[in-house]
């Protein structure tokens, strides 16, 4: 009876590892230079606050942050964000969904992805360039302020449960 038990728990223990291998954030290993110039947004910004965004079931889905803009490295055409103006970023908050935190108060350089809708429009995850402004270094400085000569945007910028992987390619990547 006892090592029935023991059996039990070891294979519990198991299969709660391997779920939670199946809903964990996978980050393609990509370069500085090639996460920026794939990025369709990058700026330098002051994050002022945060606010929790929950789900009908109680269940906490993202923070919305806002960002007072210091200096816009990349943007789309269409786009009319400019320095001085604020932006709110929503950021996952499960670690499966590639979440992380901001700390109010501080300089990010910080690059992500457009959705098309209003409310949540820019989002963050930890698989885009998230750094405090002030460790950059001079290199990664002169870099995003034009020294890598980017395009468009067109890689996997991050998948999450691996079956659901997230393309975001600019209209001028379609042939």
């Amino acid at each position: 009876m006892g090592s029935t038990k023991i059996a039990f728990f070891v294979t519990l223990a198991v299969f709660l590892l391997l779920v939670e291998d199946i809903q964990s954030c996978h980050c393609p290993p990509i370069s500085f230079q090639d996460s920026f110039c794939d990025s369709p947004f990058a700026i330098k910004g002051f994050v002022e606050n945060g606010e929790e965004v929950w789900s009908s079931f109680g269940t906490r889905m993202y923070t919305r942050y806002t960002v007072q803009i210091e200096q816009v490295f990349r943007k789309p055409e269409d786009e009319t964000k400019r320095t001085g103006n604020e932006m709110i970023i929503s950021v996952p908050y499960e670690s499966s969904m590639c979440g992380m935190t901001l700390t109010e108060g501080r300089h990010y350089f910080l690059t992500g992805f457009i959705y098309p809708s209003d409310r949540e429009k820019y989002q963050v995850t930890g698989c885009e360039l998230v750094q405090f402004y002030e460790t950059l270094t001079p290199q990664q400085v002169d870099g995003i302020s034009g020294g890598y000569g980017c395009s468009h945007p067109k890689r996997l910028l991050f998948s999450y449960n691996d079956s659901k992987a997230r393309y975001f390619i600019s209209a001028t990547d379609v042939n």
